[in-house]
């Protein structure tokens, strides 16, 4: 180590050796992290709008998901082969549940469920646009014990 001149020690020299050796490292560290710890997503477009908006940076929970699994209103990352990207969406339905929507209500094995996370604010003002309706009636929906529905949070 050489001395300057206020006694502070700096290394003589940083070789290439010791630079890919701390870059190999580096490198390996981002791809466990992001295998199997959390992955980063950009959110593409509005569909999760107002909770998650377009561009917006987050991160998945891989390690959690693994260990617990996906629970009732988490915001998961989905991959689709058709689109060859991955989506942001919110578990509705679990494995085995029926799912069903009836004027702007949602019904979990025929029991209405509140969907706390959605804002009225929005809801509300967005429904003058759609005949006063912000998500769609369907189903009822018998998912197969390996399913899960997912949806955005902008439903229109």
């Amino acid at each position: 180590m050489k001395k300057k001149d206020n006694d502070t020690e700096v290394p003589e020299k940083f070789g290439i050796k010791e630079f890919m050796k701390s870059l190999a490292l580096s490198i390996v560290f981002v791809l466990l992290l992001t295998n199997f710890v959390v992955k980063p997503i950009r959110v593409n477009g509005s569909s999760m709008y107002p909770s998650l908006k377009d561009k917006e940076i987050g991160f998945s929970n891989i390690l959690s998901y693994k260990v617990f699994g996906a629970k009732r209103f988490d915001v998961v990352i989905v991959y689709v082969d058709e689109l060859k990207e991955y989506l942001v969406k919110r578990v509705i339905g679990l494995p085995g549940e029926i799912v069903e929507f009836k004027n702007d209500t949602l019904y979990i094995d025929h029991k209405a469920i509140s969907q706390p996370f959605l804002s009225d604010i929005y809801m509300n003002s967005v429904k003058g646009y759609f005949n006063g309706i912000f998500t769609n009636s369907f189903g009822p929906v018998i998912l197969g014990d390996d399913e899960v529905w997912l949806m955005g949070d902008n439903r229109p």
